[in-house]
């Protein structure tokens, strides 16, 4: 699948500001918003953080960024120098995160693209099952 240069474009940041007041409405409302952990698929260019989690104050430490593409994991780390995000980066299959972390977390954003696979399946099972969801 051919990458775009960009992905900030109006889907996508309406895409972000729902997942915003999402995150809003129904989680911070539980824990507050500097002691939510995220794990995300950040991307080449750390949109999801930049718009949304940065803009509700969610400290980059507890931001972690799982890519399996070494390319893009290199990118995104030139970003977050450049843009100073602290965020941790993970470089692997999103499974192999969910298998090997202790962490719960309380936002776990995965935009699969494409089929529902058995290892897409077998991470969402990881993540109830180990459990990785914070409640």
């Amino acid at each position: 699948m051919a990458r775009k240069d960009s992905y900030n474009f109006g889907v996508k940041k309406q895409y972000h500001e729902e997942l915003l007041r999402f995150i809003t409405q129904f989680v911070t409302s539980r824990k507050r918003r500097n002691q939510l952990k995220v794990a995300c698929f950040g991307g080449h260019e750390l949109l999801e953080v930049i718009n949304v989690y940065d803009a509700l104050g969610i400290p980059h430490r507890n931001i972690v960024s799982i890519e399996r593409d070494k390319a893009v994991l290199n990118e995104a780390r030139t970003v977050a120098r450049h843009k100073g995000l602290d965020i941790r980066f993970f470089h692997g299959e999103d499974h192999e995160f969910f298998e090997q972390t202790d962490e719960r977390f309380e936002v776990v954003n995965l935009d699969y693209q494409g089929q529902l696979t058995d290892a897409v399946k077998y991470s969402l099972s990881l993540l109830a099952g180990r459990p990785v969801l914070a409640d």
